[in-house]
């Protein structure tokens, strides 16, 4: 199993891999204008485990790790997270790089009454 830190659009996700590679969110931190918002991940309702507004990115990364949130989830609880942050996962990027990916057909465009048949004219 495998614990580490994933870029997002909007801050940074907390993932726990499995030996099969299924991936699970166990927490997250985000970017507001206020500062950085921080969720560890529980099965029940625990307000304790978010807090917003922490000063730095840091901070808010080490609020969530020091719940071990990945224990809930099938992870060992003296597990260590990788220190490097690992890049998003593109929608264009193929899980099995060796795959050519196919071009995307294009619908063809309606002609000019195409969709506005109910218009006599």
């Amino acid at each position: 199993m495998k614990i580490y830190w994933r870029e997002r659009k909007s801050g940074q996700s907390l993932i726990l891999c499995s030996d099969d590679e299924t991936e699970i969110e166990v927490g997250a931190v985000r970017r507001t204008p206020r500062g950085f918002d921080a969720l560890a991940k529980t099965n029940t309702y625990d307000p304790g485990r978010a807090q917003r507004g922490f000063a730095s990115m840091g901070d808010a990364k080490a609020f969530v790790e020091s719940f071990h949130p990945w224990d809930l989830f099938g992870g060992d609880w003296d597990q260590k997270v990788e220190p490097e942050v690992r890049r998003t996962l593109s929608e264009n990027s193929s899980p099995i790089a060796d795959e050519p990916t196919q071009p995307v057909a294009e619908k063809p465009s309606p002609g000019r009454l195409g969709w506005r048949f109910w218009k006599k004219g």
